[in-house]
């Protein structure tokens, strides 16, 4: 999208160092938890954590599921992993919290899809690597919605990836998949609330950090892939959005001011090269492949990890650092 790095990842490159986000084995713990829960259901391959489409029957979302009493239990614990680790099974866990007071027949079989990948997976690894002087980094946020995307509900989900970057530099910093609070009216002012809450609540905060860190102004690139909604928070107004309320006029006026700052600015990037997407939608198998790509995800299993390094990040080659 000409931000001066490589989109995806390049996770092939010799040399340099890095870290690999590894908790394998805390993986293979929810695993046993969940078999534990279900009295050893045996899990199957799975190719994302999305049951296929046209898989759930919608009758059976209102018959109570056999799980509603311990699925807090793998939930929390799949949870800490997703936060920590494994952005892509984000989506799939923030759509089964929101049914844990009412816990169906369908929602047992998202979550035994959800394990049957996690027990598919545990090789995936989450790269991260800055090889890169200080004065060639940047910030790259990317942000995305699903307008209306859910059958159960009329609001949108908004989705944010937060990289630091640079020409040989690809590091994650904070990701989040989060249903919004208000129903909006259109991709554009989803998208504009999606934005919004991945700028202050995040982006904003940790360039606070990396201005000290470096001692200089760090450049901010936001991705959007609606062009409509750049028009719209560039100019801090749009006549087709004059029916929001309070609250979304204010998240354009404030987007605007931050915009019109010499350290953040806003770019058209394609949909191929949303790193957000995967945060706000259940992606078919066919697309998958591509949006863990973006994210910097390594899954061919080739990173080896030495014996003896510690269980939460492990180094994933003999390039990489190791650390707790």
């Amino acid at each position: 999208p000409g931000v001066g790095c490589t989109i995806p990842p390049n996770l092939t490159q010799k040399g340099g160092k890095g870290l690999a986000f590894d908790m394998e084995e805390y993986l293979m713990d929810a695993v046993r938890l969940y078999s534990q829960l279900t009295g050893g259901v045996k899990l199957k391959h799975a190719a994302t954590p999305f049951p296929p489409e046209g898989s759930l029957v919608h009758a059976d979302d209102c018959v109570r599921g056999e799980m509603a009493g311990v699925a807090c239990r793998a939930l929390m614990k799949n949870l800490w992993l997703a936060r920590l680790a494994r952005p892509d099974i984000q989506k799939a866990i923030c759509n089964l919290t929101h049914d844990l007071q009412q816990w169906s027949r369908n929602d047992d079989r998202k979550l035994y899809r959800l394990m049957c990948f996690l027990n598919s997976t545990p090789h995936h690894r989450l790269i991260g690597r800055v090889n890169d002087p200080p004065e060639l980094l940047k910030l790259l946020l990317f942000v995305d919605a699903d307008f209306a995307g859910d059958d159960k509900h009329a609001k949108s989900t908004s989705g944010g990836y937060l990289v630091l970057a640079g020409p040989n530099t690809w590091f994650p910093l904070v990701w989040l998949s989060k249903t919004q609070t208000s129903v909006s009216r259109s991709t554009t002012e989803s998208e504009v609330v999606s934005l919004a809450h991945s700028l202050f609540t995040e982006a904003l905060p940790v360039m606070d950090l990396w201005d000290l860190l470096l001692g200089r102004s760090i450049k901010l690139y936001i991705l959007e892939d609606n062009q409509a909604t750049i028009k719209v928070v560039l100019s801090g107004y749009s006549q087709k959005l004059r029916h929001v309320l309070r609250t979304h006029k204010v998240n354009l006026g404030s987007i605007k001011d931050v915009l019109e700052k010499d350290n953040a600015e806003v770019m058209y990037c394609n949909t191929d090269f949303q790193a957000a997407d995967v945060f706000t939608k259940s992606l078919p198998p066919h697309k998958w492949d591509a949006a863990v790509a973006l994210l910097g995800i390594d899954t061919t299993g080739k990173h080896t990890v030495p014996a003896g390094v510690c269980q939460t990040c492990r180094s994933a080659d003999p390039t990489l650092m190791s650390a707790n």
